[in-house]
């Protein structure tokens, strides 16, 4: 009998961290008018100390889901995997849709070119990447087997050293559905707090976000993301042997392989691959490279051309697919990713503007971007965590079928989870050997 359990897929949580020395500036008043909405579903977050508890979203233009919007995501998502890969040589997994959410949340708070960087890198403007994000999550899918579940929130000091900007804040809420909480920075408990945060809003999954608030330290953004789901079609125990995967360095590993009949297979230049489907909603896309073609080669050579044609070369085809049982963890700094990828001034303690999210005496900029994940692939299905942290700093500056196709996954490949209706990665990874 298959085992049933219920499995989360997913968490992404974004920590924005803001600094200032200025000691003598009141944070807002956080009473804004109150406006019902039959848009934005609200979180049902009312921890203790959740300054926007009474801070309703206001209803806001909503931006159907288009191909304007998918083509700007494939390019982000594949310039971010691109980027992850010139740096590592090993196990990767990114959150596409993590980071995105983050670096908007983060946009929201800049002005002139630091704002126009950010732009450029998404592909949109940031009105047109708010309503787009906000419809796109709204409408995930949900149900029986399958289960999408966000969160974000706004951290700042109690001191008042930056006098954070109602709009801001309001634009966040009204998007994003983000709590706000104002802490003493100065007491550790603060951290212990941020961090249960993470944990309760990842099922306990990630523990830590936050080790240590700098004396600069004046404000943390977080996103979490919870997908939640099964294999519509679960590996059985007969299913199940122990077979040698060959790693990126060439050494044999005895795992545990799982065979499976697919229906949709992936052919492109250079790649084969298929698609294993959740019980609803998304599915899982494993593409291996041809043997004379690196694995991070292959990665690095991605476009969102190329992606969307890969995803778009399905056929169907009983596939003999064969997909080893994996775990690991994975942890990058995006600071040089997101530099390469255009957003500059963001990072420059002398360019960096972020005027937008309040008034400061010191300068505002991202001090470091910290993505970290964790995901186990199994017989039942998939089990993903995974925490983004933006650290800022500041300074005084129906078909027939065709004979059967085989994909044995017992060397390095690309994977992703995808969303069915839109084609959009939420994770990608490299897995490059097994733990």
């Amino acid at each position: 009998m298959k085992k049933i359990i219920s499995l989360v897929l997913s968490f992404a949580a974004i920590a924005l961290v803001m600094c200032s020395c200025a000691n003598n500036v009141k944070p807002i008043d956080t009473q804004t008018t109150k406006e019902t909405t039959t848009h934005t579903t609200p979180s049902g977050n009312t921890e203790k100390g959740d300054l926007m508890a009474d801070y309703v979203a206001q209803a806001v233009t909503e931006r159907i889901v288009d191909e304007k919007f998918i083509d700007a995501m494939l390019d982000f998502s594949a310039r971010l995997l691109k980027g992850t890969t010139e740096k590592e040589k090993k196990n990767i997994l990114i959150s596409p849709l993590s980071i995105i959410t983050a670096l908007s949340m983060t946009a929201n708070g800049s002005e002139k070119e630091t704002r126009a960087q950010f732009e450029q890198v998404f592909g949109l403007t940031m009105d047109e990447m708010n309503e787009y994000l906000y419809s796109y999550v709204k409408n995930l899918m949900n149900g029986n087997g399958a289960k999408v579940k966000l969160a974000n929130s706004i951290w700042f000091g109690e001191d008042g050293r930056l006098k954070v900007n109602a709009d801001f804040l309001q634009t966040n809420k009204n998007y994003y559905d983000a709590q706000a909480y104002e802490k003493d920075f100065s007491d550790p408990k603060t951290v212990d707090e941020m961090n249960a945060w993470v944990s309760e809003h990842t099922d306990e999954m990630i523990k830590k976000i936050v080790d240590e608030l700098s004396p600069e330290c004046v404000m943390v953004l977080m996103n979490a993301l919870v997908f939640d789901a099964l294999w519509a079609d679960q590996y059985e125990d007969y299913s199940c042997r122990t077979k040698t995967f060959t790693t990126y360095d060439g050494k044999k590993q005895d795992v545990k392989m799982m065979h499976s009949t697919e229906s949709l297979y992936l052919e492109a230049d250079g790649v084969c691959g298929f698609e294993k489907p959740y019980l609803l909603g998304y599915k899982f896309v494993a593409l291996l490279p041809d043997e004379n073609v690196d694995v991070f080669d292959y990665a690095r050579s991605l476009t969102g051309e190329k992606l969307k044609a890969v995803l778009a070369s399905k056929q169907y085809a009983q596939v003999r697919a064969t997909t080893p049982a994996f775990e690991y963890d994975f942890d990058i700094t995006l600071n040089g990713v997101l530099g390469a990828m255009g957003i500059e001034d963001a990072f420059s303690p002398s360019e960096a503007n972020f005027s937008a999210m309040g008034e400061c005496d010191n300068n505002v900029f991202i001090g470091k971007v910290i993505h970290k994940t964790h995901i186990e692939l199994t017989q039942a299905g998939t089990k993903a965590a995974a925490v983004t942290a933006v650290m800022m700093e500041a300074t005084s500056v129906g078909p027939g079928y065709e004979q059967y196709k085989t994909v044995t996954l017992d060397r390095p490949f690309v994977y992703m989870i995808i969303d069915n209706a839109n084609e959009l990665p939420l994770f990608m990874g490299v897995v490059t050997e097994i733990n």
